[in-house]
């Protein structure tokens, strides 16, 4: 009896085991079988998560990646991959993996039709990874959402403006996911034919890029991009051949071949190319490799200036969500300078010396004549006769707003308003607990700064829980639902909540003034706030330009 009870209780365990493994997610896709693992939603419900799926092979540095290939067996999917080699600039240490190029995929349902939306990381072109973005908030809606790693810095941004290193290698290992997407996604209970890019900061330039390029054409159907276009300044290398050269010069490599320079950087580590591909001076342009304008060939990204695509007609004309935090440059940079007074004295003393490279204008084709005309003109605009001080600390906030983000978006809305439906908003909810701030040693909210609406969309190991019920859950999940439902139907107006909410209009356009919607406690539509501001940019940009021109004359 006592062995027949134990040969019972042996297959009762074993049947146990089996059930629990077999409970595992399974999919099959066009590579192989994959495995995830079942986790919960903010709201409790079961979904499915499928990590650190390759898709591409391992690749050589500094060349194009190429598909994955097929596997045999059942691809472990139930953990992250390895982040792309960078530096953590906020843990102040080298990470990551020259095998990382890998995607994440999370699903409420692998038998549903479900949109699908698809995140690009920021991080300023060189660090940032999708492992933190959380799905938990998401996944208590019907989408199927998607992260993606890319290669950084040197490594996936420079260029020498020839066919040797043609850069955007991470721009194309972008494309390359999106392929994979395309390809698999349904496995997953998604549709492939109802696909959202979304991205913040260098992962929203990123977006605009796919946008402009014929090479990601249907591959997404709407975007939506926090705090970026590629027509930001830090956005796009005006001389690619600085940055790649001077990195040369401090790795021993040539300095006027571009052959023999990629020669020589495939020898050296990543540590040493990454070591001194940083910029050391916090107040300068940090993002020292960006995308670049590249000759023609069949793998480029772009092939001419993006605001001459845009000007021309010549994009993806999908539905645009652009958003904006209400004081973008808190984070970049008026909150340090104010915490630190050598800083302070720094940007009060040596503005003329060092305005054009704070405020991005620093281009190698304008003269210093030109800069300095520009340098007195926007102090005298944005502080008259004052120094920069607490006084004056709104000032120097809208400043490097404007000069990093506002004008530049707010041009790109204009242009791609043209040719299909834009929504803009200005997000101007606070949370402090969860504020890019909060790494500077500020006590008190001083307004959404750049990357503080990342914590209404994702969860954060870095930041505490939403209190249920609170304000900033309330704020989150309604964020959280807009963004579906553009995904869903190419507008973000749940259920015509908002009233007069509308895509930018032929008389806006014409007008070059901009509705907003000003996203708080009670979101309203709201006259363009930064128009006289706007005009003095416009002003600075068209000078720059027939500085540009003029030289090229020569």
């Amino acid at each position: 009896m006592e062995i027949i009870f134990r040969i019972s209780l042996v297959l009762l365990l074993h049947f146990f085991v089996a059930t629990e493994a077999s409970d595992s997610p399974l999919v099959k896709i066009a590579q192989g079988e994959v495995e995830g693992v079942h986790l919960k939603s903010r709201d409790g419900k079961t979904y499915s998560a499928f990590m650190g799926i390759p898709y591409a092979n391992k690749q050589e540095k500094f060349e194009l990646a190429e598909p994955v290939s097929s596997w045999d067996g059942i691809k472990d999917a139930t953990k992250f991959g390895s982040v792309c080699p960078q530096w953590n600039l906020f843990r102040n240490k080298f990470e990551g993996d020259e095998e990382c190029l890998f995607v994440n995929i999370f699903t409420p349902n692998v038998h549903a039709n479900y949109p699908v939306m698809v995140f690009i990381h920021g991080g300023g072109f060189f660090f940032g990874n999708s492992n933190e973005n959380g799905a938990d908030y998401f996944m208590d809606e019907e989408v199927v959402f998607v992260t993606i790693n890319y290669r950084l810095s040197a490594l996936g941004f420079l260029s020498t403006g020839d066919r040797a290193l043609p850069g955007n290698l991470g721009l194309k290992d972008q494309r390359l996911a999106l392929q994979f997407i395309q390809q698999n996604i349904k496995s997953f209970g998604g549709d492939p034919k109802r696909v959202t890019l979304f991205g913040e900061s260098a992962g929203s330039a990123s977006v605009n890029y796919h946008i402009l390029s014929p090479g990601s054409a249907d591959l997404f159907q709407s975007a939506i991009c926090h705090s970026g276009s590629s027509l930001n300044a830090w956005a796009l290398s005006p001389d690619p051949k600085i940055p790649a050269f001077d990195l040369a010069k401090k790795l021993n490599c040539p300095t006027t071949d571009s052959a023999g320079l990629k020669k020589c950087l495939k020898s050296k580590s990543i540590n040493e190319i990454l070591k001194h591909s940083i910029v050391e001076n916090p107040l300068e342009n940090l993002v020292k490799f960006a995308p670049v304008v590249e000759l023609p060939s069949p793998h480029a990204v772009i092939t001419e200036h993006p605001e001459v695509l845009y000007k021309t007609g010549r994009f993806n004309k999908v539905p645009l969500v652009m958003t904006i935090c209400e004081k973008e440059g808190l984070l970049i940079n008026s909150g340090l300078i104010m915490k630190d007074e050598k800083l302070l004295a720094e940007v009060n003393d040596e503005w003329m010396e060092h305005a054009p490279s704070y405020f991005l204008y620093d281009d190698p084709n304008v003269s210093k004549d030109a800069k300095d005309i520009i340098s007195k003109r926007i102090y005298k605009f944005y502080f008259g006769d004052k120094k920069i001080s607490q006084e004056t600390f709104d000032n120097l906030t809208n400043l490097y707003s404007d000069s990093f983000f506002i004008h530049e978006i707010r041009n790109t809305i204009l242009l791609h308003a043209k040719h299909a439906p834009v929504y803009p908003i200005i997000l101007g909810f606070e949370g402090y607990e969860w504020s890019q701030l909060m790494r500077f040693g500020y006590e008190k909210p001083l307004g959404m700064t750049h990357a503080d609406d990342l914590p209404f969309l994702f969860n954060y190991e870095l930041y505490p829980k939403f209190v249920p019920k609170s304000f900033p859950e309330t704020t989150s999940k309604y964020f959280v639902k807009a963004w579906v439902t553009m995904a869903t139907q190419g507008n973000p107006n749940i259920n015509q909540q908002v009233e007069g909410w509308a895509p930018v209009s032929k008389d806006e356009i014409k007008k070059g003034k901009l509705k907003w919607l000003l996203a708080k406690r009670v979101p309203k539509i709201i006259e363009d706030p930064f128009y006289e501001r706007m005009n003095m940019w416009d002003k600075v940009s068209k000078k720059l330009k027939a500085q540009k021109k003029k030289r090229d004359e020569l």
